[in-house]
């Protein structure tokens, strides 16, 4: 027997199928078709629209092939155009419990062509989501939050490993911090106890030697609560916090009654600045100062200080104040500087960047001023015709600028009753120069009297009191 079959379409899902039952028993091939029975199936399709209640629209059938860590075909199935996220999702899970992988619906990503689909995108319809790509096959890699319990492949489980160490790592400095913090918290609470301690101690100790004093105690700011502990009857003499870290000193400390007998103040080798000092403060109130040393400190610019008077209330003379201010970064002193400050016995500002004609210098120190050192400034390149009024300058150190024999006045080596030193080494000037200027004569016998006594008193002051005050050769610089 044999079956001769043919199909005709009456639409796009039904179709007749018509088939002829056929007998050969070679004798007669024309009674055979005769005896032909035909048949007549109609034969109906329903599509995936039809199942979905789409009406009746043809679908299309994709290959889903998913990867996972090292494995390229984790699962593979195929879906048509309207299955949704949830269903591939479902799937994945579903095959990867059969291969004795655990994955997580929830935790689960597959990235196809660079898009990441989670199960965020729930209910759409998977080939909407992903890139449109010609053909039928979709590859995605899929990316799971969860270890797998068996069959697990190296990568993931080091994956999981690293994400288990770096999440340990966290908690462990985290909790290292906060004992940190408690044990500073602590260390805090006894310092401020064992200051508070010393302080007492401390406050005790200045009222008897009336000197309050902490040197190079890494302190970046004044002990406050023990300077105002102190009796109010306290003499102090001396106040000395050098070599610290202290970038202020407060306007109060000026105004403390035990501080307002001393004499000596000290705060070299600390990080004061212009603002961190108030020298009009501290000279209206401390009448009986006579030394004050805030050298290699942060001190710049323009230096400008004021005061009322040089005199008391009751008409008494201040004391000649010495003044250190060297190894700062001081450009210039304004005329009240010197005009409204205590009168000056000594003044030192060397290593700093003073650039300015001086002729304003000193005003109101004529009659007190014996030593003015200058040196190392690198830019002075005069001395001022009005250091001819100062009477008892004795001393005048100017190394290390730029003063040539044009900028030595006459008048300030004939007028200067009192000079016997004047040091211009590295400078512009030589000692031949300098012998040849008017009024050497009148200095250098100055000088040699000087030196005279030094020798007959048997005074060690070194070589430099027996200098003639200049270079054999001129000093070259380089600025």
């Amino acid at each position: 027997h044999y079956i001769i079959c043919s199909a005709s379409s009456s639409s796009s899902s039904s179709y007749l199928l018509s088939c002829m039952i056929c007998a050969d028993d070679d004798e007669n091939d024309d009674d055979d078709i005769a005896r032909m029975s035909e048949k007549t199936f109609p034969l109906t399709t329903t599509s995936g629209d039809e199942e979905r209640g789409g009406g009746g629209k043809e679908e299309s059938i994709f290959s889903v092939v998913v990867k996972r860590h090292k494995d390229h075909n984790f699962v593979a199935f195929e879906i048509d155009s309207r299955t949704t996220v949830d269903e591939v999702f479902e799937r994945c899970v579903n095959d990867a419990k059969k291969g004795a992988a655990f994955v997580l619906k929830r935790t689960m990503k597959l990235i196809v062509g660079g898009k990441t689909v989670t199960a965020e995108d729930g209910k759409k319809a998977f080939v909407d989501v992903v890139p449109k790509k010609k053909g039928t096959k979709i590859t995605a890699m899929m990316l799971d939050g969860m270890p797998t319990m068996t069959g697990m492949s190296s990568t993931g489980a080091s994956l999981v490993a690293e994400k288990r160490r770096r999440e340990a790592k966290e908690k462990m400095m985290k909790r290292k911090e906060e004992e940190e913090e408690e044990e500073g918290r602590r260390t805090k609470e006894k310092t401020s106890a064992a200051e508070k301690k010393s302080f007492s101690s401390s406050s005790s100790v200045w009222e008897k030697t009336g000197i309050c004093s902490s040197q190079n105690s890494g302190l970046d700011a004044l002990p406050m609560a023990a300077l105002e502990a102190l009796r109010a009857d306290a003499k102090v003499k001396v106040f000395d916090f050098s070599f610290n870290l202290i970038a202020n000193v407060p306007n109060s400390v000026f105004t403390l009654q035990p501080l307002r007998t001393v004499t000596r103040i000290s705060l070299p080798n600390n990080q004061l600045e212009n603002a961190g000092i108030d020298f009009k403060v501290m000279f209206t109130n401390l009448k009986f100062l006579k030394y004050l040393d805030v050298s290699n400190n942060n001190l710049s610019g323009a230096m400008d200080i004021r005061i009322d008077s040089d005199e008391d209330e009751d008409g008494k003379q201040r004391p000649p104040l010495h003044l250190n201010l060297s190894r700062n970064r001081i450009t210039s002193f304004t005329r009240s500087f010197f005009k409204c400050c205590p009168p000056l016995q000594l003044f030192d500002a060397n290593e700093n960047h003073i650039c300015e004609p001086m002729e304003h210098y000193f005003v109101g120190s004529e009659t007190t001023l014996a030593r003015v050192n200058l040196a190392n400034n690198k830019r002075i390149d005069t001395i001022p015709s009005s250091f001819k009024n100062m009477k008892s300058l004795q001393s005048l150190i100017l190394d290390g600028n730029r003063i040539d024999k044009n900028g030595i006045p006459a008048v300030v080596l004939r007028q200067c009753e009192r000079l016997s030193e004047l040091s211009l080494k590295r400078n512009q000037v030589t000692i031949e120069e300098l012998r040849e200027l008017d009024g050497w004569m009148a200095y250098n016998e100055r000088r040699v009297s000087r030196a005279d006594k030094i020798l007959d008193a048997k005074t060690m002051l070194g070589d430099a009191s027996f200098r003639e005050g200049a270079d054999a050769e001129r000093y070259a610089r380089d600025f």
